[in-house]
């Protein structure tokens, strides 16, 4: 039998040519155009094809899809039950509409016994999104059909009747989006759907490839059948998560394809950060950014306090890849996140050539950034922002430095409205974090209207003005996971690089800023964090490597 209720080839070629996605309602539920029910294999045991041959169809927008086997699928036999006892298995002698069942059973069913017929075993964690031509296709780990017959025993031969099978369960064809704008398709990395009582399918690492083969935001999804229950999808997308949640009951019955347009919910924002005067909002990623230049591969790091550093922090693995900025050339595999100002591998906009490489070493202060100019500077920098290599439903960027700049805003001027150990408008305290007994200095930001106790640290420095890190703020990693929960930012002492000399590990933390200096474009705008100190609107040498944070914006509803 072709891997499904129908050929899925068939399937895929009539989906891709077909019938336009339904819209969600006005309420933003989950609306489908269910197609008419009932799509069935037919099987014969010991017969010829007949003229029961073609099976009931499954429609989808009037097109009629009919079912065919492939020589040499194979068939369990079992009591009527389906678990209690496996009298052996049948194949497939011939490929289309009908075959014949042939093969050999370890015990003999009784006569007049009704017997239950499988097809497959649906494995509804491992498929990737597609309904066809991967190894993890719905074809290949979702089909479940079944058939029930009365067995006629005469001596050692065992017949039945025309077999009809059923497919046990639905297929899904999903569109995500997102719903503050439908017009953002959602390519999640994993998906989960729960029935109310527990997760019926789960999707943990579906590929890139998928939405290659479906296209940008779509998944065919295989799951069991759901009679009038409320159905929440949880989506993974980059580093956020995207749900949607039906207030009404929704069914998915066996043998039916549905088509869903699904609205899933912007991410709860906590912990955003006033940037500027005019109420912009950003909320920053999750981690510094990490680059590797074998692949040309943009990310975050995976935890806040994570940096890369060289050899003299030790043997330092990122996943399983070891890395070191040291070690940074333009064929590395390992990972680096000490960058030269505006090292974001894009093409100037104003015809200057192109932007210096992020693997780049050069001290040649004039190599990074455009020169010769009296303005435009940054102009031009914003069409090579780290934040143009982030893939996915955000646009992120690099704040504004400098006097009046973004960074000194928030470290500085901003009205953040939070409480933190009884202290009001708490704005950052330099800390030092211990995980797993390895302790990470830097800087803790506190996000705008939080309120945190004196428990929430082992003890507390200075706020709003800088400490030693011998009197730092002290957190467990516990009591970090916990600030992190409320929205606080931090950002690791990562130290810098000059050349492929790294140096200043965990004694200073220098993040760039989009500014280039107002009248020296050999330097850029910076934010210094150092013992005792921190400088929100200095400046530095663009070729020097310092980290970079990203944000995006907060949108204003």
């Amino acid at each position: 039998m072709k891997k499904m209720m129908t050929n899925m080839k068939t399937l895929v070629a009539l989906l891709m040519a077909g019938a336009a996605v339904t819209s969600c309602s006005s309420d933003n539920e989950m609306d489908s155009l269910k197609a008419p029910a009932g799509k069935t294999y037919t099987m014969t045991v010991q017969a010829t094809k007949g003229d029961d041959a073609t099976t009931r169809a499954l429609a989808d927008g009037g097109t009629t899809l009919t079912s065919t086997w492939s020589k040499d699928d194979v068939v369990e036999v079992w009591s009527e039950d389906g678990t209690t006892t496996k009298y052996g298995e049948l194949t497939a002698t011939a490929a289309g509409a009908s075959t014949t069942l042939t093969g050999a059973l370890t015990t003999a069913p009784t006569d007049q016994e009704t017997l239950t017929l499988k097809y497959l075993s649906p494995s509804y964690s491992q498929q990737d999104g597609t309904l066809t031509g991967t190894d993890n296709s719905i074809d290949k780990k979702c089909d479940y059909a079944t058939a029930t017959v009365t067995a006629t025993v005469s001596g050692d031969k065992v017949t039945t009747g025309v077999a009809a099978f059923q497919h046990q369960q639905a297929v899904v064809k999903f569109t995500l989006v997102d719903k503050a704008n439908t017009s953002t398709k959602l390519s999640p990395t994993a998906l989960t759907i729960n029935d109310g009582s527990s997760d019926i399918v789960t999707l943990t690492s579906i590929p890139a490839e998928t939405y290659t083969t479906n296209g940008e935001g779509v998944l065919y999804v295989a799951l069991p059948a759901v009679s009038s229950k409320p159905i929440t999808l949880t989506a993974t997308v980059g580093s956020d998560t995207y749900t949607l949640t039906t207030s009404s009951a929704k069914s998915f019955a066996n043998g039916s394809f549905y088509r869903v347009t699904a609205k899933m919910a912007e991410p709860e924002v906590v912990g955003y950060f006033t940037s500027k005067s005019d109420g912009t909002k950003v909320v920053f990623s999750p981690g510094n950014l990490q680059y590797q230049a074998s692949t040309d591969t943009w990310r975050f790091a995976e935890h806040q306090y994570d940096y890369v550093g060289d050899d003299t922090k030790g043997n330092v693995y990122v996943g399983s890849t070891k890395s070191n900025n040291a070690n940074i050339s333009q064929t590395y595999d390992g990972w680096i996140d000490l960058f030269g100002w505006g090292t974001s591998n894009k093409t100037f906009a104003s015809g200057y050539g192109t932007y210096y490489q992020p693997w780049s070493t050069s001290m040649e202060y004039g190599d990074y950034g455009p020169t010769g100019t009296s303005n435009g500077l940054y102009g031009d920098y914003a069409n090579g922002d780290w934040g143009v290599n982030m893939t996915g439903p955000y646009t992120w960027r690099t704040l504004t430095g400098g006097t009046g700049g973004e960074w000194e805003y928030i470290f500085s001027t901003r009205t953040s409205g939070a409480t933190v150990n009884g202290v009001s408008n708490a704005r950052y305290t330099e800390a030092t974090i211990n995980t797993d007994g390895t302790p990470v200095n830097g800087m803790i930001l506190f996000p705008d209207g939080c309120e945190i106790n004196s428990s929430s640290a082992t003890s507390w420095g200075n706020i709003n003005s800088a400490s030693t890190w011998e009197n730092a703020t002290k957190c467990t990693e516990a009591q970090w996971t916990h600030l992190e929960k409320l929205g606080c930012v931090f950002l690791p002492a990562a130290g810098f690089r000059d050349d492929h000399k790294v140096d200043l590990l965990d004694s200073y933390g220098i993040y760039f800023s989009s500014s280039p200096h107002a009248s020296n474009s050999l330097y850029a705008h910076i934010v210094r964090i150092y013992s005792g100190g921190v400088d929100p609107a200095t400046f530095g040498n663009r070729c020097s490597g310092f980290s970079v944070r990203l944000v995006r914006e907060v949108p204003s509803n």
